[in-house]
């Protein structure tokens, strides 16, 4: 996907936490998921890559700091036995988690993009500017 990051960045007035990738929900904390995360203060405003499932959660840092009104391009892939995930931005590999990959029947994952605010009042906007999914697993 491609997303565009806000001119206003997350910040301890106006925080909040922005998820892309593929999540099991939307209206609280990720319980499953596969995704990229981002807060100012979570991994020091670095996208996050995180794999979460019932064993736990495994993130590893991008090295990548969010900066203001800058498009990034973020692509994951999950490998058909959901045993490694490539985390990628702008084309270049920032991780690869092995651990705590969801997978199953159990674990019905949606392709997201999921915002919320957690301190403030003033909105925040982040754009999608495409998302792209394809699966070669049948399940």
């Amino acid at each position: 996907s491609a997303v565009l990051v806000d001119s206003n960045l997350s910040s301890a007035t106006q925080r909040y936490d922005f998820e892309v990738g593929f999540l099991d929900n939307l209206a609280g904390s990720v319980t499953a998921g596969v995704y990229f995360d981002y807060s100012d203060n979570v991994n020091s405003g670095k996208w996050l890559c995180v794999c979460t499932d019932s064993g736990g959660t495994t993130t590893a840092d991008s090295g990548i700091t969010v900066a203001a009104s800058t498009y990034y391009r973020l692509d994951i892939e999950v490998n058909a036995a959901a045993s490694s995930a490539v985390f990628k931005i702008d084309g270049t590999t920032v991780a690869t988690i092995t651990a705590n990959i969801p997978s199953g029947t159990g674990n019905r994952l949606g392709v997201a993009v999921n915002m919320r605010k957690s301190v403030g009042t003033t909105a925040r906007e982040n754009r999608v500017d495409y998302l792209y999914y394809t699966s070669a697993v049948v399940r």
